[in-house]
């Protein structure tokens, strides 16, 4: 007589993150929870600070509230069996300090919570300082936040852990995805070849994917100039983590920098330069940083530029655990 023995889905995590103002606060980090139950918001333009209970082991995990005081309290409360699958968020300054404006939260069982704040960081969108940027993740199950705690007031950044399990994780974009036209290299197995051209900043981007064993090619995303490199991946190798930057050069929104690192951890770059010139002392603005790491990158999505440059960029995740 055979015996069923019941197996424990072993977590693939990924992170992606931060949008706003990493350089901005201290740092905090809520990672290696198998669970959120409930998250306390605190917002009236923006979103002033946020607080999450988790949980491990069937137990439950208070964390400290991060961000500044003020705001109206909100909450939201999962039940068993519930999660969120996505986030919409927007992110800009106020008071000239970096904010989250504006998130909202959606789950496995439909339920839609916020948003909570405003787009624009201001309940009159005239009165906004300075023009909002989204970012959207979707996919997966979100088990933990990370990002960082204003020393003022606010919550300068945000970014998320999440179980990405059998699904397809989207998530960007980093930069400025309002310049630009955007494009979505969305429906693919894997990556073989990335073409790419830099100079001070990232150009442009060529990928080469892999659908059903045959190779797809696509048109380059940006505009001309740069020197062309190639990233070619072996047999079953496949890119693991993302790291970047972004700022602006020439008053125009750009990706400065991309480092790749692979499941054979091989690393290929820096392709640009994180302040978006050679010379640290030239940079126009300072560096903001973003890191994706986990799962199996299989595509890109973001902005071309209509001019020059790579505006923004996102990317699809997918399990590196084969089904």
């Amino acid at each position: 007589m055979s015996i069923p023995v019941e197996t424990k889905r072993v977590m693939e995590i990924l992170y992606m993150g931060p949008w706003g103002c990493p350089n901005e606060g201290i740092h905090y980090n809520h990672n290696g929870y198998d669970g959120i139950k409930k998250i306390i918001i605190y917002s009236s333009w923006v979103i002033d600070s946020i607080q999450v209970i988790y949980t491990k082991k069937g137990q439950l995990i208070f964390t400290d509230k991060v961000g500044g005081d003020g705001g109206d309290r909100s909450e939201i409360v999962l039940e068993a069996n519930e999660y969120i699958t996505e986030v919409t968020g927007y992110y800009g300054r106020l008071h000239n300090m970096a904010s989250i404006n504006c998130l909202t939260f959606y789950t496995n069982l439909n339920n839609i919570f916020g948003p909570y704040g405003f787009e624009d960081g201001h309940g009159e969108e005239e009165r906004a300082e300075v023009k909002k940027r989204q970012f959207h993740i979707k996919g997966g199950r979100i088990i933990g936040l990370s990002g960082t705690n204003g020393r003022l007031r606010f919550l300068p950044s945000i970014g998320f852990y999440t179980d990405i399990a059998k699904e397809v994780v989207s998530m960007g974009a980093w930069g400025y995805p309002d310049e630009g036209r955007s494009f979505n290299h969305n429906g693919y197995d894997g990556i073989k070849k990335i073409i790419i051209y830099s100079g001070w900043v990232i150009d442009s981007i060529e990928v080469v994917y892999t659908k059903k064993g045959e190779l797809m090619f696509t048109d380059k995303v940006g505009a001309l100039g740069g020197d062309r490199s190639e990233i070619v991946l072996e047999e079953d190798e496949y890119l693991t983590e993302v790291i970047g930057y972004y700022g602006r050069l020439h008053n125009l929104g750009s990706i400065n920098s991309l480092t790749f690192v692979s499941n054979r951890n091989n690393r290929f770059g820096p392709y640009g330069y994180e302040y978006g010139h050679a010379d640290e002392a030239s940079a126009e603005v300072k560096k903001t940083k973003f890191h994706v790491k986990g799962g199996k990158i299989i595509g890109f999505n973001g902005t071309r530029g209509t001019r020059q440059f790579l505006p923004s960029i996102g990317f699809y995740v997918c399990s590196a655990t084969p089904t």
